[in-house]
């Protein structure tokens, strides 16, 4: 979805310069591609501090994490919530992705969890 979304971006762009009082829907494609990219890079981040297993590391701005993931999320308020099945299935599988890499980090993120 966030490929097709990139693929999106210039024709959204050029919409966007064509008729510029139609401003919400190019800004809303963009901003959903943009947030889906920033959620993207944070889970790419802690999925990679996670196989890091040369040294037990913690996140020294969890928050970080949290508001690049709900980012990601945001962008798929849309699809999750269309009236069609086939787009709440398509937006349901990367929430869920998302969250199991948050509970496979939680040590990282919420270092009190950790066993003494």
């Amino acid at each position: 979805m966030l490929t097709m979304g990139v693929l999106l971006i210039p024709i959204q762009i050029i919409a966007l310069v064509d008729e510029p009082l139609l401003w919400e829907g190019p800004a809303e494609v963009i901003g959903m591609v943009l947030c889906g990219a920033s959620g993207l890079a944070t889970l790419g981040f802690l999925l990679a501090k996670i196989f890091d297993t040369s040294r037990p590391t913690t996140i020294k701005r969890p928050w970080l994490v949290l508001v690049g993931a709900t980012m990601g999320v945001l962008s798929l308020v849309d699809p999750l919530t269309s009236p069609m099945m086939v787009w709440r299935i398509l937006a349901a599988m990367p929430i869920v992705a998302s969250l199991h890499v948050l509970f496979l980090g939680r040590r990282m993120l919420f270092p009190s969890l950790r066993k003494p």
